[in-house]
């Protein structure tokens, strides 16, 4: 409501500046005629303080909090510096593909957007983002020092070494577990297997670990890539082609098809299972641990594991300890065909304020990207000194894939029949889907 007022103000405003103009068509060498030029200038400069914002938020769901949250920001922003933000609703999967099309044309449908960070080697690679080295340069080197170094590794791009974005929050993943079940988390890919063999119960539907293992591309974030990464192993080269076909990755898999051919933990982790699914099993008790976000904080938090005091997070077993996890989160860029960078960039650094960032963390369940704020009192309770000192010690980007949903449908694809049959080939599903992508998108 408070947008859309603003919006009849400047309405209003225009109106008000033409009014009494009379009848004079032209009024050219008028008095008249120069009231027409005045006002017309007024309104080509309110015009330019208007920033159109992409974003996958819809400002009418009024009913959820973060929504109101949000758009109170924004007011706030907006009162602060004048700038109005214009909110264009895109369906988020549809976001990275219509900034890519709509900047093609020269003209993109918003001045700022909000991208997902780890679509960055492949927004980079199409010159659809616009390099925000010099804005960020006009920061101290103090302040430069303030941003957390996650954040950094998120908006880099390894393909050219320069910053296209501005993370809203960050995000790692780890392993949540329920202590009146684990009374002391497993670190290793030993330690996770006993804890698993001992507490699983299938005849009553009770496991002690369960993860995501099907083909949907996401589950490379959330456990393929932590498991080939403490392997050893990578995704892609510096270039982005596949080069998962080797016997780091093949021990990887296999060490997680050894807990599903086993029985050791749900079947439907090798399978399409849904993230609800598994959220819900491990609120409900039916799962002692699962692997998945910190963005989990504030539902685990207020659900029965954790108002019964018996919710716990630590890093993801790896290899031989803490393995590497993903650490990303939703972030702002600027179209490379922009007309108000300039603006979007006031908005951006307005937005990645402390004040701002803690302000956004509280309502999101995020980590902020500044590390004065994270000092702040709140996260000093409850499971935040662990979710922050995880993703400080072990929070990496994903691997530079310039094609990467293909990239990591690819890898899914190779892995989950191995997951669902041990008999598989897992060498070589690697080696297929490897090939096929190279040849696709590097004409090897």
């Amino acid at each position: 409501m408070k947008k859309l007022l603003s919006m009849v103000l400047v309405v209003a405003l225009a109106f008000s500046l033409f009014a009494g103009c009379g009848n004079d068509e032209t009024g050219a060498g008028t008095d008249e005629g120069n009231s027409k030029e005045t006002s017309k200038g007024a309104e080509e400069s309110k015009e330019e303080k208007v920033l159109r914002l992409a974003t996958w938020v819809d400002p009418n769901k009024t009913t959820d909090p973060y929504v109101n949250a949000l758009l109170e920001m924004y007011e706030e922003f907006t009162a602060e510096t004048g700038i109005v933000i214009d909110i264009q609703t895109i369906p988020y999967d549809q976001l990275e593909s219509k900034l890519v099309i709509t900047n093609m044309s020269g003209d993109p449908a918003a001045d700022i957007w909000r991208v997902s960070s780890q679509k960055l080697s492949s927004l980079v690679n199409s010159a659809t983002l616009m390099p925000l080295d010099d804005y960020y340069n006009t920061y101290s080197d103090e302040e430069k020092a303030d941003f957390a170094e996650a954040e950094m590794k998120a908006t880099v791009s390894p393909l050219t070494g320069k910053k296209y974005m501005m993370l809203m929050g960050l995000h790692s993943r780890g392993l949540w577990y329920n202590k009146e079940f684990i009374s002391e988390a497993p670190k290793t890919w030993d330690e996770l297997y006993a804890m698993s063999e001992e507490l699983a119960d299938p005849d009553n539907n009770f496991y002690g670990y369960g993860f995501f293992g099907g083909k949907h591309y996401g589950n490379v974030e959330m456990t393929v890539g932590p498991a080939i990464w403490t392997a050893g192993g990578t995704i892609c080269d510096e270039e982005g082609k596949l080069n998962f076909n080797n016997e780091k990755t093949v021990e990887a898999i296999e060490f997680m098809g050894k807990l599903v051919h086993e029985g050791l933990v749900p079947e439907s982790c090798a399978t399409a299972v849904q993230k609800n699914e598994l959220h819900d099993a491990f609120k409900n008790g039916n799962i002692a641990s699962i692997v998945t976000g910190s963005y989990m904080v504030k539902e685990f938090s207020e659900s029965e594991v954790g108002t019964s005091g018996n919710l716990s997070y630590a890093p993801i077993p790896g290899k031989d300890g803490a393995a590497p996890n993903f650490a990303n989160g939703w972030a702002f860029g600027i179209p490379s065909n922009s007309k108000k960078a300039d603006l979007a960039w006031e908005f951006m650094k307005w937005f990645s304020t402390p004040e701002v960032q803690l302000a956004h963390a509280k309502i999101n369940g995020c980590a902020p990207i500044r590390n004065s704020a994270m000092t702040d009192p709140v996260f000093k309770e409850g499971l935040w000194p662990e979710l922050l000192s995880n993703l400080k010690d072990n929070g990496q980007a994903m691997d530079p894939l310039v094609h990467y949903q293909d990239g990591l449908e690819a890898l899914m694809l190779a892995v989950s029949p191995y997951l669902l049959d041990e008999s598989v080939d897992l060498n070589a599903t690697l080696d297929e889907q490897v090939k096929n992508f190279n040849k696709k998108f590097y004409k090897e």
